[in-house]
């Protein structure tokens, strides 16, 4: 809802093989991907992504209960642009889509 509010246009997947073909099928700017979804993680999903060299103009933030160092390592590695540790605001949310 924080961002339908402002505009933007949001397709949600359930898990993370839903997550890989809504991101092949609708190209988004931003991509906020949970670190623990069903069947793949996020951390697989981005790395998928990754190797398909699909990624490079998305913005693609990992969100995550823990901030864990090597988890976030892995994901920065992968290409995510940042982690996010929950509970997320909405103001945070608003100023990671709203970086150049």
């Amino acid at each position: 809802m924080i961002l339908e509010n402002e505009g933007w246009t949001c397709i949600e997947a359930a898990s993370g093989a839903e997550a890989i073909q809504a991101f092949l099928s609708h190209r988004p700017d931003v991509c906020f991907l949970d670190v623990t979804m069903p069947d793949l993680d996020g951390i697989r999903v981005l790395q998928t992504l990754a190797d398909q060299g699909i990624i490079r103009n998305a913005k693609i933030y990992m969100v995550s209960g823990s901030d864990d160092y090597e988890t976030r390592r892995i994901a920065e590695a992968a290409g995510a642009r940042g982690y996010l540790v929950k509970p997320v605001t909405p103001e945070r949310v608003l100023a990671v889509i709203r970086e150049p």
